[in-house]
């Protein structure tokens, strides 16, 4: 059987097009490694939408930020750092402790410039349980 000329097989492979994206994709996440980037994809829980969404909310200007209640829960930032903590709770112990490196700054970033409620008693046990709902948030 004759074989095909090296040039043709690479002008085959330059003719060919990666299959479309889904619109849906989730974004990858800008730090993490290759591995802990496919563990995250993995999960299919949305984590790089997450992490974005987390990250762009701290990103805005001034020294308080105020916490809005969203009736639309992908607009709202408590809502995307409990997508974060349970893609942490689930990722394999690499790439949690890779994950958790990029989330700790943007923790940090929540807790210096937003205020805990005094009044944030909680009965639910997730919600008693994680410090992000203890915050003050705005009400309309």
């Amino acid at each position: 059987m004759p074989r095909r000329r090296p040039g043709a097989v690479r002008a085959d492979l330059r003719t060919r097009r990666p299959p479309p994206d889904r619109p849906d994709r989730d974004p990858p996440i800008r730090g993490l490694g290759p591995d802990a980037q496919r563990a995250v994809d993995l999960l299919g829980l949305g984590t790089g939408r997450a992490f974005e969404g987390y990250r762009r909310f701290l990103r805005r200007p001034g020294r308080w930020l105020h916490v809005p209640f969203h009736d639309c829960p992908c607009c709202d930032p408590v809502h995307a750092r409990d997508e974060l903590e349970l893609a942490l709770i689930r990722l394999p112990p690499r790439a949690r402790a890779e994950l958790r490196r990029l989330v700790e700054p943007l923790d940090a970033e929540f807790r210096r410039r937003t205020l805990p409620d005094p009044l944030a008693v909680g009965g639910d046990f997730w919600l008693s349980r994680a410090w992000w709902h203890r915050r003050l948030r705005e009400r309309d």
